[in-house]
């Protein structure tokens, strides 16, 4: 078979000539007792006896009858042996030496014919065709043997393509006798040796390229299927048909084909050149290593067939040595014979040699060579390339114009797209969209022509830029190969068009893993979290066997958005042990500080630290304090990675230095005490002469190469100045150069580079929300520490004593947010999702809202309703709802707060334990706080909105937003409703006696209006029930529930059905001591309810449940009988029903 190499020099396409090595078992019938007489008894057998004991090597056996049996047996598998080996002269040797001996023809006519039919076979593989006709013949001639001589007859017309001598043989033998299968294998057979492969697969296929039951267990059918579907690029099921063919017969050519199985579907894809002499870049270099070792043992058998095979067998073989070790090519080559060295593929393979060490132009030498020779466009497109690694440019254009290498007949490839970018080089822009307009012409209906179009003018027109690419994905069809759609996605990355990259793949039909991933790529990029979830739906779907890293770093970086770090860590630590690399580094030690994880973290951050990215190597800095608690070697490295940068500004960096000395600010950390106090190596100094005149003075350890650019003077230790200040103490006076200083200030060098980036930072970025609410005075570097440090250290410190005085009902909860009531939803959201606290707003009021009840609600019920997502309830109510102008006012303040568009990301803070953490304000965030403020915005309009409202004095004026409803609710005489615990205790002090009530009372009076709802009600009450809402009973909604929704159907307990979900809740308000005090009381009514239905089988049942769920509770709490004590309270002198209810107590 001729190598995928070969195909680049065959001018007119056209198919692969196929080797076929066909061997038959030997077939003998009995031979008779007078025929061995005959051998041993007659001169001619003497010497034919002679010849089988001389190749056999058993020269001292006397010769007999048995012994002629078994050395004619062993000669005719040794002949087939070598054959099969590939040791052609062996077998000829063997051959010739029983056909030249006068008794050949005493042998009995099965072997002679098994003997002729091997000649004929060797005849062939040496294109003989008159000696294996010869060879044909001589078997038709033996009586009986027809059929052997006609198989030989069909296989010389295969060799010379003649179909109808092929049919005319195949008609004889279907004659003298030719199962179906044979048949159908000979068919095959005579398709694959012409070439014909795809008709070959239609013989021996039925649907989906199964192969046809007849052929599954014949060798040679296996075979041949193999070969047809190895030349048509199916390369797993050629593989697995020419394993079965070898499990059957094993053969080294066999063994050839399933090596190439396995390597041409690496090595058939385009080839991406590493920036080192290590080779191609190939992800299955190490398969490619084996095969190489494997294809290499089989030299002494390629070495043995014919020039052209052996052309073909050092193609592969230095193809592969392309990827795994290319030094060796100029060797291997050098050795070669002539006849084979100075053929095309190896040319070829020299050039690829060159071409891997960068020495283009012996590369184009050669390439330059082949292509006079054969004008093959895949060999100019390898001279453009070179040229375009050398950036000679006019000679891309210039050899294209010259060659004419694009017409209107010619077919889109890289060369166009290699000229396109090479005459934006050369060209101006507007003669290079005057060419491209030309070239629109003939490739306007090429999806790639437009996609380099759109590459090569963004840069200069990005409207123009984006109308190409959307050409581009206009002309995508269903043709369009996997690696066209990856280099328009390319584009659409480059040109930052994550929508279109999107819509390219999701209207690609595809089960093909590689593009699911790609789509993956595309949506987890766009951080919205809905296309996030997408992605994670699409990666769950990749079968087990085809997760690579690819899947895995998605993984990883989807949990990195939803905040699982320890999710993340376990999938990233896997990717780094398989391959160490900074970025994975990076986002493990990223996920190890928002955890606070330091296990094994210093084999990470050393990784970092010997980043040349200042990005890791700020990272692995910071984390060097943080984690291995390396403070002043944490410095240090963060000062190199601003090194780097040198005068450079990037804001992560610069925020990052920063925040690097915020958590110990106003300490003294050894070696780095701020002031200093003594000049030292590795500070700034600050002198000051007699007029007032400043200069700032840099002693720095070494050379001064590698240092960050400070706006001050310079020196090394050895200096002359440096020797002059070192040990200098501040207000010492100094002569230099003849001038007379004072030495005012003496600061450690890292951190004037702070003062410096601080500086810097606040002049480039002044609305950086970390620090904007600081100003900065450059004279006074400890001004900004003294005023950041309450947002961390104190912070800390501070908030957490408010959140425990919040839950005790001793602060508002605008306290948290330090009357921030802009964070007011993410306030009410932490308490109300925090797994192990109480949403403590107090009970509902023991009624239901009166139809002329005024209603008082203040921010928090809003902002609470729009956490359980339930604003709608409000409509119901809107003409007797009443707010105060300044919650109005708060609420138009936070959504146009939230319309801003902010970059927060690198925001520092401090959490438990004085750790660091990263804040992020996503684009999701950012929609969320804007939709969620829009929306309460959107509900309050149509309420009553009041003004002028007198808050007493003794109220502190930054919680008027607080008191002011209840001041309204008290001057109305209304129903005060709010989530805040201490602003309706206030009211209860403030004004006695009044109405105070949660949404409870909202909610329940509008599913009672809504009675339809109460399912929807229900899925309600379970979710506050286990976000652990204080007091989710009101007088009637389980109740009215459990008669509207649970009793009216069949009592199922699968989950999700209505019962479930009601014993699911009552389940939760008895899971917690603190809750089961508020709850117990109307649990007890509704069991009383249900003894009352007992005629009911439901409410039987539903019964014995509930007080299950007591029963549990009293257990868990080891309360023994006290719960089902109060239970039965209200059965009174019923003895009835108390032994009734006790009896289930006890049962269930």
């Amino acid at each position: 078979m001729k190598s995928f190499l070969r195909r680049l020099f065959d001018k007119n396409g056209g198919g692969y000539p196929v080797q076929i090595i066909e061997t038959r078992d030997n077939q003998k019938t009995t031979i008779t007792q007078n025929q061995y007489n005959i051998m041993t008894e007659s001169k001619e057998g003497s010497a034919l006896i002679r010849t089988l004991i001389e190749q056999s090597g058993s020269a001292n056996e006397t010769p007999s009858k048995e012994l002629i049996s078994k050395l004619l047996d062993e000669t005719i598998k040794n002949i087939k042996s070598f054959i099969n080996a590939g040791n052609i002269n062996e077998a000829l040797k063997l051959i010739n030496g029983l056909v030249s001996s006068s008794g050949f023809n005493l042998l009995p006519t099965e072997e002679q014919s098994q003997i002729l039919y091997y000649s004929g076979v060797i005849n062939l593989d040496r294109e003989n065709i008159e000696g294996a006709r010869n060879d044909a013949n001589s078997i038709l001639v033996l009586e009986g043997q027809v059929k052997k001589g006609y198989e030989l007859e069909l296989k010389i017309a295969a060799m010379t393509g003649e179909r109808r001598d092929f049919e005319l043989v195949l008609g004889k033998l279907c004659a003298i006798g030719l199962t179906n299968e044979e048949f159908l294998e000979q068919q095959i057979f005579f398709e694959v040796s012409i070439g014909n492969f795809e008709e070959a697969i239609k013989i021996g296929t039925v649907e989906d390229n199964k192969i046809d039951k007849m052929l599954i267990n014949r060798k040679n059918a296996l075979y041949y299927l193999g070969i047809a579907f190895l030349n048509t690029s199916h390369f797993k099921v050629a593989y697995e048909l020419i394993s079965k063919s070898i499990e059957k017969e094993n053969s080294n050519y066999k063994q050839y084909l399933i090596i190439l199985a396995e390597i041409l579907p690496c090595i058939n894809k385009p080839i991406k050149f590493s920036s080192s002499s290590n080779g191609f870049e190939h992800p299955k270099k190490d398969l490619l290593n084996v095969k190489l070792v494997e294809l290499l043992k089989l030299r002494e058998y390629a070495e043995k067939k014919s020039i052209e095979f052996q052309v073909d067998y050092w193609g592969y073989v230095l193809t592969l040595k392309l990827f795994v070790n290319p030094q060796e090519i100029l060797t291997d080559i050098s050795e070669l014979p002539e006849e084979i060295k100075n053929k095309e593929p190896v040319r070829l393979m020299l050039a690829e040699y060159y071409f891997v060490l960068k020495s283009y132009d012996e590369a184009i030498h050669i390439y330059e060579e082949l292509y006079g020779n054969t004008k093959n466009r895949n060999i100019l497109e390898k001279i453009i390339v070179c040229l375009y690694e050398k950036e000679d440019y006019k000679g891309i254009v210039s050899l294209i114009e010259n060659t004419k290498a694009i017409t209107v007949e010619t077919a889109y490839s890289d060369i166009v797209t290699l000229y396109i970018i090479a005459y934006k080089k050369v060209s101006e822009y507007d003669n290079l969209i005057e060419k491209i307009n030309e070239l629109e012409n003939i490739y306007k209906n090429e999806s790639l022509f437009y996609n380099i179009a759109a590459r090569v003018v963004h840069g200069e027109d990005k409207e123009l830029g984006v109308r190409y690419l959307s050409k581009a994905l206009e002309k995508v069809d269903e043709n369009v190969t996997t690696d066209e759609i990856f280099i328009i996605s390319e584009t659409c990355k480059i040109m930052q068009r994550l929508d279109f990259g999107i819509e390219l793949l999701q209207a690609i039909n595809t089960d093909t893993t590689s593009l699911k991933i790609e789509l993956a790529k595309f949506l987890v990029d766009t951080q919205d979290a809905t296309n996030i979830e997408k992605a994670n739906r699409i990666l769950e779907e990749i079968p087990e066997n085809e997760i690579n890293s690819n899947v895995l770093d998605l993984r990883a970086h989807i949990n990195l958005y939803n905040d699982n770090y320890k999710e993340a860590l376990n999938i990233l630590t896997v990717l780094y042990q398989e391959v160490p690399n900074d970025y994975t580094a990076y986002l493990i030690i990223l996920s190890k500080l928002n955890i606070n994880d330091d296990s094994n973290a210093e084999l990470y951050v050393r990784h970092l630290l010997r980043s040349e990215n200042p990005v890791f190597l700020m990272m692995g800095a910071f984390a060097q304090k943080v984690l291995l608690s390396e403070i002043n070697a944490g410095v240090k490295n963060a000062y190199k990675s601003l090194a780097i940068l040198k005068d450079k500004y990037v804001e992560q960096i610069y925020f990052q230095y920063i925040a690097f000395f915020l958590p110990f600010a106003g300490e003294t950390l050894e070696g780095v005490s701020i002031p200093k106090e003594k000049v030292d190596i590795d500070c700034v100094v600050k002198i000051v002469d007699n007029d007032g005149e400043s200069r700032f003075i840099c002693i720095e350890k070494g050379g001064l190469d590698g240092e960050y650019y400070l706006n001050c003077e310079r020196y090394n230790e050895n200096s002359e100045i440096a020797l002059l200040l070192l040990g200098m103490k501040k207000g010492e006076k100094v002569c230099i150069c003849d001038s007379n200083y004072t030495i005012e200030e003496i600061f450690d060098k890292y951190f004037y580079v702070y003062q410096h980036c601080a500086q810097k930072h606040f002049e480039i970025n002044p609305e950086s929300k970390g620090l904007r609410q600081f100003s900065f005075d450059k004279d006074d570097p400890y001004q900004l520490i003294e005023k950041m440090v309450p947002i961390l250290s104190e912070n800390y410190e501070k908030k957490k004593r408010i959140i425990e005085q919040v839950q005790r009902a001793q602060l508002p909860l605008s306290s948290v947010s330090n009357q921030d009531y802009s964070l007011m939803f993410d306030v009410i959201h932490h308490f109300y999702w925090s797994k192990d606290e109480i949403f403590n707003s107090g009970k509902p009021i023991p009624r239901q809202l009166g139809e002329s009840d005024r209603i008082v609600i203040d921010l928090t019920t809003l902002v609470f309703l729009k956490v359980i997502d339930k604003l709608e309830v409000l409509d119901i109510f809107k003409d007797r709802i009443h707010i105060t102008q300044s919650t109005y006012n708060v609420i138009e303040q936070s959504f146009n707060k939230s319309r801003e568009t902010e970059n927060t990301v690198g925001t520092m803070y401090l959490e438990e334990g004085l750790h660091p953490r990263i804040n992020r304000i996503t684009p999701e965030d950012h929609k969320r706080n804007m939709e969620l403020w829009r929306d309460i915005l959107l509900a309050v309009r149509t309420f009553n909105i009041c003004d002028e409202l007198d808050v007493p004095d003794l109220i502190p004026a930054r919680l008027n937003v607080d008191i002011e409803p209840i001041v309204l609710a008290h001057k109305l005489n209304g129903v005060f409703i709010s989530e805040d615990l201490f602003i309706k205790n206030l009211k209860q002090y403030m004004y006695p006696g009044s109405l105070c009530t949660n949404v409870m009372s909202l909610l329940d009076s509008y599913y009672n209006v809504n009675k339809d709802k109460y399912c929807e009600y229900l899925d309600l009450l379970l979710e506050l029930s286990k976000n652990k809402y204080y007091s989710i009973c009101t007088p009637n909604n389980l109740v009215n529930i459990l008669k509207e929704c649970i009793l009216k159907q069949q009592i199922l307990l699968a989950e999700g059905t209505p019962s479930n979900k009601f014993i699911l809740t009552i389940k939760n308000l008895l899971s917690d001591k603190r809750f089961v005090r508020v709850h117990l009381s109307i649990i007890r009514d509704i069991i009383h309810m249900l003894y009352d239905m007992r005629i009911d089988i439901k409410a039987i049942t539903l019964l014995e449940m509930l007080i299950k769920e007591v029963k549990v509770a009293s257990t868990m709490f080891n309360v023994d009988t006290l719960l089902i004590t109060f239970i039965l309270e209200p059965c009174g002198l019923d003895v009835i029903k108390e032994e009734f209810i006790n009896s289930i107590y006890k049962r269930v």
